[in-house]
């Protein structure tokens, strides 16, 4: 093991370490395995030399690390959500680089190895990785964009004879791209300081070493280099970028370009996607618990926010509505409705029981200690049901007629996945139609999706093509 490589000693049992090593094992060989689909795809009549063959290794390698620091951002960031991908690294020390660039700007460096937790890695001509990442994806500390399962990637992949591979329509582009650059071609130069040297790079910026110019090439009017077409210099804005993959594997023999290309597509990401919407889940339902289980609430909810495709949601909560978004504080109908009948309710949100420091649903300022800065991303995509004996008006005691997977639930909670085909929220008429979001019985009723007679059941299946909510009763997800 490279001696720069960091790692944290784990104390865990022989039989999880055999399990966990089985499981990292059988994702790299899926990931290997598409990645040489993908490019066997793109070149039926070439054949892989051993150069090429470690070139798309490393790429898988590199592939299936991004996944997995994706799928374990939030266990390794407290109080931030998941999804995330690191900054590329400027300097080649195998580590990433923030800030790079402004919040929402695409970014092209190194593979940030060191951060991914793995060793540097090198394709068939002896050379580190290249990376880059959409600018939505990145992790910028307090500087992040509010990521969601439903952002898409900023990156097209195309052939040197112009045609699209990936990323044909904005819902299936790339988040990321991983590139073997090959061994020098004409006059790219590698060198770099002595003194300033690092594993992959140099800690002088100005260092040809550290100029993607000398590594990655243009083909069919595209440089791999910016991610600009027409062979441009910079970086497109608005910051959709396109990239271009020899129309041989690995570029053997190239005189003028030879960059391997291995792209992150959404399917690649269908995993980080679900654990996104079950990180969000669980936050929300332990913030309604918090919410009814207060002194003197009585084990009562909230109204819902009501669904209206003649208006932007407004996130008010609605006098009678038993299902829609998360209303935002305060409360007004809510208490309202609760005295009426009798009942004390708080106008406000409880403190978030999984980081007290913050106000559950509160994203009024950017990201700030007590601020669910994620929230604003998220807040369309969340539905919520409440059964009527444990609404404002309820009494709070008789069973639930309400039901998530089959067992009684005074509360749901609903998180829209990805949308599926047939799907749009690009419209105020859009967003407030119930089906843009969910699938199967989670949808009470059309439009505004407000619960009719005998539609109480809510509940998950497998994620599929069809269906990728996420529900959780009040208890547990």
């Amino acid at each position: 093991m490279n001696p720069a490589v960091q790692t944290t000693p784990v104390q865990t049992t022989p039989r999880k370490r055999e399990c966990g090593a089985v499981l990292l094992a059988a994702m790299l060989l899926l990931v290997v395995v598409s990645a040489y689909a993908f490019l066997i795809r793109l070149n039926a009549a070439a054949s892989i030399s051993y150069q090429q063959h470690r070139s798309v290794r490393a790429l898988a390698e590199a592939k299936d690390a991004l996944i997995g620091y994706a799928l374990t951002y939030a266990e390794n960031h407290t109080g931030q959500p998941q999804g995330y991908l690191p900054c590329p690294d400027a300097d080649g020390d195998g580590s990433a680089d923030p800030p790079c660039d402004a919040t929402g700007v695409s970014v092209l460096g190194r593979l940030p190895w060191r951060t991914l937790g793995i060793e540097p890695l090198r394709d068939g001509g002896g050379e580190c990785l290249w990376y880059a990442v959409s600018g939505p994806y990145k992790a910028l500390g307090n500087n992040k964009a509010a990521l969601t399962s439903d952002t898409d990637g900023l990156f097209e992949i195309q052939d040197a004879a112009g045609s699209t591979i990936i990323g044909g329509a904005s819902n299936v582009r790339a988040t990321a791209v991983v590139f073997a650059p090959g061994r020098a071609l004409g006059n790219q130069d590698r060198s770099s300081t002595p003194v300033s040297r690092t594993e992959c790079g140099s800690t002088n910026a100005a260092d040809p070493v550290n100029d993607p110019t000398n590594y990655l090439e243009t083909a069919g009017g595209v440089n791999n280099a910016t991610g600009a077409g027409n062979g441009g210099s910079a970086m497109p804005t608005p910051n959709w970028a396109r990239f271009v993959m020899s129309t041989v594997a690995g570029g053997a023999g190239a005189a003028t370009f030879n960059d391997t290309v291995l792209p992150v597509t959404p399917g690649d990401f269908a995993a980080v996607y679900r654990r996104m919407d079950q990180w969000v889940a669980e936050r929300v339902r332990t913030c309604l618990q918090a919410y009814a289980g207060a002194p003197g609430a009585g084990g009562l909810y909230p109204w819902a926010s009501v669904l209206n495709p003649l208006a932007a949601p407004d996130y008010v909560d609605d006098a009678g509505e038993r299902f829609g978004r998360i209303p935002d504080a305060p409360l007004n109908n809510t208490v309202a409705s609760a005295l009426a009948a009798g009942n004390s309710m708080s106008s406000v949100w409880p403190p978030d029981p999984n980081a007290p420091a913050q106000t559950c649903f509160d994203d009024s300022a950017p990201q700030v200690a007590w601020s669910w800065w994620w929230w604003t991303g998220w807040k369309q995509s969340v539905m919520y049901a409440v059964d009527s004996e444990f609404s404002p008006i309820g009494t709070g005691s008789a069973p639930a007629a309400l039901a998530v997977d089959g067992a009684q639930a005074r509360a749901a909670v609903l998180v829209a996945g990805r949308t599926l085909n047939g799907q749009a929220r690009s419209s105020d008429a859009l967003r407030g139609d119930i089906v843009q979001y969910l699938e199967n019985d989670n949808i009470p009723g059309s439009g505004t999706g407000a619960i009719p007679p005998g539609s109480e059941t809510f509940g998950n299946a497998d994620a599929s093509a069809t269906f990728n909510d996420v529900v959780c009763s009040e208890m547990n997800c």
